[in-house]
């Protein structure tokens, strides 16, 4: 999936590869998840763009993955890939989301997995973001303002 999304990378010019080793950290793990280093981690340039974790329990697998697009201003450590595109470079969201939906489905033996959100899903998440997320800030204990509302 990693070369997958590389690829899809190349196909709008963004260039990026595997970590190749993992970031150690002196004491103990950063908080923010995003922060830590593992040797799979997608970077461009030392900047990581996708991380994955996967945890294992009784029989189950949870995979899950971030593609870090913008920088956000509640982790404005972390640009995105829209902040370190060449100047005058265009990336594509949607083909990009189409990229993937076409070739992970085929490596994990069931071309139906993988569908677009519905709009109801969409609308959902809009209002979650807006209503439940948008304050993220106060369940760590931070003052800061919340982000600016944006239309993606």
């Amino acid at each position: 999936i990693h070369q997958i999304l590389i690829d899809a990378f190349q196909q709008q010019s963004f260039s990026s590869s595997l970590r190749g080793s993992a970031i150690t950290f002196p004491s103990s793990e950063p908080f923010l998840c995003f922060s830590r280093g593992d040797e799979r981690d997608i970077v461009h340039h030392q900047h990581k763009v996708v991380g994955s974790a996967q945890r294992r329990r009784k029989g189950a697998i949870l995979q899950h993955g971030s593609i870090l697009l913008r920088r956000s201003d509640l982790a404005p450590q972390f640009p995105g890939i829209l902040d370190l595109l060449e100047p005058g470079t265009q990336f594509e969201q949607d083909q990009l989301t189409e990229a993937l939906c076409a070739r992970i489905p085929p490596l994990l033996g069931d071309p139906e997995i993988a569908i677009l959100p519905s709009q109801n899903i969409e609308q959902r998440t809009k209002e979650l973001c807006e209503t439940k997320y948008r304050s993220v800030e106060k369940r760590f204990g931070g003052n800061r303002e919340p982000a600016p509302k944006t239309d993606g």
